[in-house]
């Protein structure tokens, strides 16, 4: 039997056309027809994909993420404080204290639950923003899964410390972001080569950058060679992008990227059985092999 790799794709769903979040697309044009190209590709190929939005995001885009959702895409929140309605913030998250960081996971799952109807579960912050208080203030609001880390990223000016972060997924810790825990939030980091770190900045599976062929294919032959010298049970990829870029063209190199994944992924199925799923659904296999792992 052929080992299991999960697969997640993941996109973050900034605003557009503000200067408060300026990783997001021009317009709200734009973003509608980058997260519809992006999941349409996807679902297509049997991928079901995994959106971050944030509240202002979730509140444009209600009537699309609402079909991609009956379609089996899941919608987490993304939370962005320099960008959040009221917050009145300029910092972002890992580099807010406790305090303030419950009064922005409050907000946003106020605002994002107005105005999609019901309380994410699924969880990421922009830039891979946290501290060590940050696993614990989440799981105090019922997140079940979350995907913050990329590990070896470094990047102070923006609350990011990944460096000896862990790189396979686990449950994690009410006081360390770096290690695991008991909390009963799961993290799974994005895809990444942390002993490549340079500059704060490790190789990822962003899927917007670079070329397959070069940069994202070595990345990943490399993380499951890892996994199986390691002996890891649950062995993932997670892979990442934004809302940016036209997903929809099939010219885009963000489009061209996207598909050669997609046949990248084929070609291993050679050697592994690609398991396509969303975060939640990774979460609960994850559950399920721990279960019969221990003979429970």
């Amino acid at each position: 039997m052929s080992t299991v790799l999960h697969t997640v794709f993941t996109m973050n769903c900034y605003p557009a056309g503000t200067s408060r979040a300026t990783e997001g697309p021009r317009s709200w044009e734009l973003s509608s027809r980058a997260i519809d190209g992006f999941c349409t590709a996807l679902l297509k190929a049997g991928y079901q994909p995994t959106l971050f939005a944030t509240p202002e995001c979730a509140g444009a885009h209600g009537p699309l993420l609402d079909d991609l959702a009956s379609s089996g895409v899941e919608v987490g929140l993304l939370i962005h404080p320099p960008s959040l309605e009221g917050a009145k913030l300029s910092k972002h998250f890992g580099q807010l204290p406790e305090q303030q960081q419950r009064k922005v996971v409050q907000t946003s799952v106020q605002q994002f639950g107005d105005r999609m109807g019901y309380r994410p579960l699924s969880i990421r912050t922009a830039l891979f923003s946290a501290n060590d208080s940050s696993f614990a203030v989440l799981s105090t609001f019922g997140f079940l899964q979350g995907s913050l880390s990329n590990p070896g990223r470094r990047m102070v000016k923006q609350g990011v410390a990944w460096t000896g972060a862990l790189t396979d997924a686990h449950y994690t810790s009410a006081t360390d972001r770096l290690t695991g825990g008991t909390l009963p939030l799961w993290e799974l980091p994005v895809t990444s080569d942390a002993i490549q770190e340079r500059g704060g900045v490790a190789p990822d599976l962003c899927i917007d950058s670079h070329v397959v062929q070069t940069w994202h294919r070595p990345l990943v032959d490399a993380q499951l060679q890892r996994m199986s010298s390691a002996g890891v049970t649950f062995r993932a990829l997670c892979l990442y992008t934004r809302n940016a870029f036209s997903y929809e063209r099939a010219d885009d190199p963000a489009r061209t990227n996207l598909e050669h994944l997609i046949t990248y992924l084929e070609e291993l199925e050679s050697s592994y059985q690609i398991c396509p799923l969303t975060l939640g659904a990774a979460h609960r296999a994850f559950h399920h092999l721990q279960k019969v792992s221990s003979g429970v």
